[in-house]
C-alpha cells in the first residue's frame, strides 16, 4: 500500500521489523481520527457528558456512528487489505454476524441489533488499525491516547469535581477522573501504564518522552483510584514483564517435575 507521509508525534520512530516498516506511518488526519476514537472508547467522556441516558442518547449514537463513517472511509482507501484482514480473520467475522443473527431469538430484539451494530462499528476500529499501521505503531499510539485520558481525568478531579469525582453509592467523592466508577479509572489507568511502560522500553526515553508525563499520571491516578484490584492486576503484570523470561526457562528446565506437579 502506498504510505503517506505524516508529521503525528510517533510516526518519526522507525519500526524494527520490515512489515512494521511498511505500515509505521499515517497522514495526520487519520492519526488525529484513531487517538479520538481511542478516546472515545478508552474513557467514558460521552456518558459523563450526557449522564443517565446510558448511552442511548441522540447525541452519543450521532457520534458513534460519525466514527463508523470515518473508519469506513479510511479502510476505502485501501480495500484489498481490508479484504485480506477479513479472510484471516475469519471467525470474528462469524462471531460479528451472529450479533445480527440473534436478534431473531433475542427477547429484546431492538436492544441487541442496537448492541450488534455497536460491535461492528468498534470492530471496524480494530481492522482500521491492523490494516494501515503497525502493532508497535498502534501502541505508541494508545499509549498517547492514555495520556490524554489520564490529564483529562486529572483536570476534571481539579477543576469539576461534579464529574471527576464519584457521586453515589459508597464512594462518594472517590476519584473516577474521565470514567463513571473508580474502577474503570483503575483498569484503563493501570493499562495505560503498562502500555506507556512498554513501549518506553521498546524505542527509549528520548524517543517518547511524552509517554513519561503519561506513565506517571496514569500511575498517579491508578493509586488515587482505589480499585485495589485494579492496582495489584498492574503490579502483577509490571512484575511478570520484566520476568517472563526467567519464568520461561524455568518451566522449560523443569518440565517435568512441574507436569507432575500439575497433574498430582
Amino acid at each position: 500500500m502506498r504510505i503517506a507521509h505524516t508529521h503525528s508525534p510517533f510516526a518519526a520512530t522507525a519500526d524494527a521489523s520490515a512489515s512494521d516498516g511498511q505500515r509505521a506511518r499515517l497522514p495526520m488526519a487519520e492519526t488525529v481520527l484513531f487517538v479520538a476514537a481511542a478516546l472515545l472508547y478508552w474513557t467514558d467522556i460521552l456518558r459523563l457528558l450526557f449522564p443517565g441516558t446510558d448511552g442511548t442518547s441522540a447525541v452519543f449514537r450521532l457520534t458513534h456512528f460519525a466514527f463508523y463513517a470515518l473508519f469506513v472511509a479510511a479502510i476505502t482507501r485501501d480495500l484489498s487489505a481490508f479484504a485480506r484482514a477479513l479472510a484471516s480473520a475469519w471467525l470474528l467475522v462469524i462471531l460479528l454476524l451472529m450479533t445480527l443473527v440473534s436478534t431473531t431469538w433475542s427477547t429484546y430484539p431492538d436492544e441487541t441489533l442496537q448492541r450488534g451494530v455497536a460491535l461492528i462499528g468498534s470492530s471496524l476500529f480494530g481492522v482500521y488499525a491492523a490494516t494501515q499501521v503497525s502493532a508497535r505503531t498502534t501502541l505508541r499510539l494508545l499509549g498517547l491516547t492514555s495520556t490524554i485520558a489520564a490529564a483529562l481525568g486529572l483536570v476534571l478531579i481539579a477543576f469539576v469535581p461534579s464529574m471527576g469525582l464519584m457521586s453515589e453509592g459508597e464512594y462518594v467523592n472517590v476519584w473516577s477522573g474521565a470514567w463513571i466508577h473508580k474502577n474503570g479509572m483503575g483498569q484503563m489507568c493501570g493499562l495505560g501504564a503498562l502500555i506507556c511502560l512498554i513501549v518506553l522500553m521498546a524505542d527509549g526515553v528520548r524517543r517518547n518522552p511524552l509517554l513519561v508525563v503519561g506513565l506517571a499520571l496514569n500511575l498517579f491516578l491508578l493509586a488515587g483510584s482505589r480499585s485495589l484490584t485494579s492496582q495489584l492486576v498492574t503490579v502483577v503484570s509490571v512484575v511478570m514483564l520484566f520476568t517472563v523470561g526467567q519464568w520461561l526457562r524455568f518451566v522449560v528446565r523443569n518440565a517435568v517435575v512441574i507436569g507432575l506437579l500439575a497433574a498430582g
